[in-house]
């Protein structure tokens, strides 16, 4: 926990600086899909965290002058659906009869990942990126596909 705390305070006080900013982001969206994949399938106690359960990522997926390179030069977004899209599949083993809803396993667990996505697409370009690209545009459908009926809600009628 003290290494844990030093780090931190390094990091907070690097992250102000654009270049150790930039060079961060690209390092971060480069291992994103790793980072991911080992924070839904860690089993640490709620006092801990993963790099990624701690939303560090909201220090620049929501600026676009950094954001926007990673999206055109890296392919952070193709990363990014695939990321969902993985974590999805390991989610997959939990899927009961289409009688019964669906639920994942641990809901808190997708919520960094979905807000990585919301800030990147609130940004201007982004969502035009993403309409230009077939590709994408695959990836993009694709992941809806499979979320389809994930956790619904049933309307409640006449509760009023």
């Amino acid at each position: 926990p003290e290494l844990a705390r030093a780090l931190q305070a390094l990091y907070l006080r690097l992250i102000s600086e654009p270049t150790f900013k930039r060079a961060f982001a690209a390092c971060y969206t480069t291992n994103y899909l790793s980072l991911t994949t080992q924070h839904f399938t860690a089993t640490l106690p709620a006092s801990e965290e993963t790099l990624v359960s701690s939303q560090i990522s909201v220090q620049f997926l929501n600026r676009p002058g950094l954001v926007l390179p990673l999206i055109h030069s890296r392919g952070f977004m193709h990363t990014l659906l695939r990321s969902m899209r993985t974590l999805h599949r390991s989610d997959v083993l939990l899927w009961k009869p289409p009688s019964q809803r669906y639920a994942p396993r641990e809901p808190r667990r997708h919520m960094p990942i979905i807000a990585d996505l919301r800030f990147v697409l609130a940004i201007d370009g982004v969502p035009a990126a993403v309409l230009r690209s077939g590709e994408l545009i695959g990836e993009w459908l694709a992941l809806l596909r499979e979320l389809r009926g994930v956790d619904t809600q049933t309307r409640a009628t006449l509760q009023h």
